[in-house]
Order: structure tokens, then sequence, then C-alpha cells
């Protein structure tokens, strides 16, 4: 079976329109292949060329599949699927296209992630890359991701989320990992002036590990670690985050908030409090200023227990040496 794409155009309801689509498409008993697809609108062009073998619909070894995707994305095409838009965004969006590259081989056994990227140039940058494994078996799906973003100049996003801007230089990398019903990800972002004070923060994440502690070992300064797992078949999760002088001044200039440390540990089970069983527990210490720590530990019955230990506080009850609070807080003065 041959067939050839000549003309084909549409116009959607928000003003983006396909004013030119050229294509080919070709099938036998063994494959069916798409040479090259080409669609164009008046700000934007997109071009795919694609194969599958017929055995892949079977899960079958030697059922191959091959894409590669190239888009470049208008400015004008951006700012009519998005609606109507505040003209300070769409007076500080790049006017150069937003561009997209991606590559996948192999089959729906084994899928390799061979790149992704995305860059709106003078503003932010992306790359993906990674493999999936078994991916309609729940119990044997499996997967790696990893990510790498950049930004730059994004002060086009201030004007939607009004008082919040992200530095110059902000990077962001992670990895994403999938076991069956179980999920995981490993985050770190870090601020233009970030620097490992020690070079241990390279322990990789994985959700075959039983218990999430390696960020005890986060020495990165002006930066922060996420890591959490997820288990579908039980709803159980945990997440352990740790900031080190992250300075939010940066992040939120028009607010009395500057440099924050704090250590984070959430694990739970389930998610409705009415139906057994039901487990959560939260322990942390957060540093807001210098001289002073708030230590916690929470569970589900509502026990809370703490201490807080700095210069000045305002508390419900003084003490001899400190300050009690209602809640099982305490603060102890020097």
């Amino acid at each position: 079976m041959k067939a050839i794409i000549s003309q084909f155009v549409l116009k959607e309801r928000s003003g983006v329109e396909i004013v030119s689509t050229e294509g080919r498409l070709v099938s036998n008993d063994k494959v069916l292949r798409v040479p090259s697809l080409k669609l164009e609108t008046r700000d934007s062009y997109l071009e795919l060329n694609a194969a599958m073998d017929w055995d892949a619909l079977d899960f079958k070894k030697e059922g191959l599949v091959s894409a590669r995707l190239m888009a470049d994305i208008g400015k004008p095409d951006v700012v009519r699927f998005m609606g109507s838009m505040d003209e300070k965004f769409i007076r500080k969006y790049p006017s150069e296209p937003l561009r997209i590259r991606t590559g996948i081989d192999g089959d729906l056994n084994k899928l390799k992630l061979t790149t992704l990227t995305a860059e709106l140039p003078g503003a932010l940058g992306l790359f993906a890359r990674g493999e999936l494994t078994h991916l309609t078996d729940s119990l044997l799906r499996g997967g790696d991701i990893t990510l790498e973003a950049e930004t730059k100049d994004l002060k086009f996003i201030s004007t939607l989320a009004e008082g919040i801007e992200i530095p110059y230089g902000t990077r962001l990398e992670g990895k994403f990992t999938m076991a069956g019903p179980k999920m995981g990800t490993d985050l770190l972002l870090m601020q233009p002036e970030a620097q490992a004070v020690v070079a241990a923060d390279t322990i990789p994440i994985t959700v075959y590990n039983d218990s999430i502690s390696v960020a005890d070992d986060f020495k990165m300064e002006r930066a922060a670690r996420l890591f959490a797992k997820y288990d579908l078949s039980r709803d159980r999760y945990e997440a352990d985050l740790a900031v080190n002088h992250f300075d939010l001044h940066q992040f939120m200039p028009a607010d009395s908030l500057y440099t924050l440390s704090t250590r984070l540990k959430v694990e739970g089970e389930g998610f409705d409090f009415f139906l057994p069983p039901y487990l959560f527990q939260c322990k942390g210490r957060y540093r807001p200023f210098p001289l002073w720590q708030l230590s916690f530990d929470r569970n589900l019955t509502g026990c809370r227990t703490g201490e807080i230990e700095g210069t000045c506080f305002t508390g419900s009850e003084k003490l001899d040496h400190g300050y009690q609070g209602a809640s099982g807080w305490y603060l102890k003065t020097s």
C-alpha cells in the first residue's frame, strides 16, 4: 500500500492554521513507514519520519519501532494556542521559535529515547534521554530517564506569576526510575552560585532501595535535592528533601525572604484518613535564620514534638530558660 498526502489544511478555533501538508505512507505485510510527513503553519514547521514493524503490535522482539520528530514552533502560534494572554507576556516572550527534536528506537519491550531536546533560544534549554521496557506489563515494566535543564532570560514568566522570578543560570538535573509498580525520582535544583562542598553529591537513587536517607550526605551549597518514591500497588510514598543555603530572594525579590536551609522527610501509606491501614510520618528541621533551628516530628495521631534553638522567639508561655508552645515546640534561649 502507498499513499501520498498532497494537501491538507486545518484552521483551529484558537487561530492556529495548518496551511500546508505533504507526506508519504508506505506499507507492506511486514512494516509501516512514514518516510516523510511535513506540516506547516504560517509561523511553525513540523517534520516526522517513522517506521514500525507490524510485529511490534504483538510485542515480539523482532518488531522494531523508530521515529524522528523535528518541530519549530513560532511565537505567534504559541500565543494563539495559549489563548488570551497578558500583553506584557506577549512582549517579553522570545521571538525565536521553540525548537523540539526527539528520536526513539527499539521495540515495545525495550524502547530507547535516544534524544529529546527543547530549546527556546535565549530563555531555556532542556535535554533528556533514557530507556523504557515492557511498557504494557504492569509488573515487568521499567525504565530510567535522565533530565537536564538550564534557564537563561525567563523574565516573561514573572508576568504570569507576579513577584516570582527564575534567575538566569538556574539548573535542574534529574533522574526518573520505574520498576513494576514502583517509581522514583532524584531531582537536584541549583542556583547559579551553587557549588559542591565535597565531591560526594553523586549518589544515585533507584526504586529498589528500601529506604531513602542519602540526602543526609548532601553538602552542595545554594542547592536543593529531592528524593521521592511511590509504590502504586500499596499507595506507599516516601520523600526526602534537603536544602542548603538556598537564596529565596532571587526567586521572590519583592518578599523579605532570604537564605533557607531545611531538611524534611515524609513517609506514608494510603491517602484516605478514614480507611485503615493509614500511615503518615513527617520529620524535619527548618532554619529560617542563621541562629534559629526548628525541628519537628508528626504522625497520624497528631502527636507533635519539637525543639527550636535560637536567640529570639515569641511563645505562648514564658519559662525560666525559654518559651513553651501549645503545639509541642520549645524554644531554648541563652
